[in-house]
């Protein structure tokens, strides 16, 4: 737990799995707390996203002060975690829906209820060539949208407010990975943190796709059942297949363990 909150990262899957996904607003508003679980940013950068500011073929959020509101007018690059259950899958279709309905790179990512609403015709939605879609004004309309996610998954309405979920990732990456201190490094990146120690200091200029590896190797250990033995002796006996979300982490395991064994001999 980190001070000053009382939310878990359970928990906010749990608000997340609560939330419904059947209407357009649905669908946005699911993708903006799973935005907020995979990624820990700020609720002034989320609501100032625009579509050609998130790319989720490489899963990087380009936070360009230029556009996005960002803490001291930092420029920052965010990685998103993949963290299972379905949270990149929520933000993908909503990505979908918004393309699908003529809403392109200049428009707000997440889009303020007024511009979802069917045209008179009944053909589709009101069109983003008829004025530049704006962003929300404030960060009002979040902060309902975290509140009945919240009453909805049985937890305390005004317990949870958007900069919660910025303090969920490192207690639960640290607790159920054995955090290193570079991936530790690439985490407070992730959130837009300048590491002030001098044995951080040494990983802080770390280049994205060094951040993308590091980053999705802590989730991957995260997220398994399986112990270092575990996976070594699977390994070793041929017990994990290559299907295995585990099994390059599995082998790197055996290779290792393997090598250090060699030396010992040697």
């Amino acid at each position: 737990m980190v001070k000053g909150t009382s939310l878990t990262f359970d928990q906010a899957l749990c608000l997340f799995n609560a939330m419904p996904k059947l209407t357009p607003i649905e669908l946005r508003n699911r993708a903006s707390i799973a935005v907020f679980i995979t990624t820990g940013i700020r609720v002034a950068a989320l609501i100032t996203l625009r579509g050609r500011h998130v790319n989720l073929l490489t899963r990087w959020i380009n936070q360009d002060p230029r556009d996005v509101n960002t803490k001291f007018g930092k420029h920052i690059r965010t990685y998103l975690l993949n963290l299972g259950s379905g949270l990149l899958d929520a933000i993908r279709d909503w990505a979908r829906w918004r393309e699908a309905n003529g809403f392109d790179g200049d428009a707000p990512f997440f889009l303020p209820d007024r511009y979802m609403q069917p045209n008179g015709i009944g053909l589709g939605y009101r069109s983003a060539e008829t004025d530049l879609p704006e962003c929300w004004k404030s960060d009002a309309a979040i902060q309902r949208i975290i509140k009945d996610a919240a009453a909805a998954a049985g937890l305390p309405e005004d317990g949870v407010s958007s900069h919660d979920f910025r303090k969920v990732l490192h207690p639960f990456l640290s607790r159920q990975a054995n955090m290193m201190i570079i991936e530790e490094v690439a985490l407070q990146l992730n959130l837009g943190h300048t590491p002030a120690e001098t044995i951080r200091k040494h990983y802080a200029s770390m280049l994205d796709g060094e951040r993308e590896e590091i980053l999705d190797e802590l989730c991957r250990r995260a997220l398994s059942h399986r112990s270092e033995l575990e996976l070594y002796l699977a390994y070793e006996r041929g017990e994990i297949r290559q299907a295995d979300p585990d099994f390059e982490r599995a082998k790197e395991i055996y290779q290792r363990n393997s090598a250090q064994i060699s030396l010992r001999i040697s």
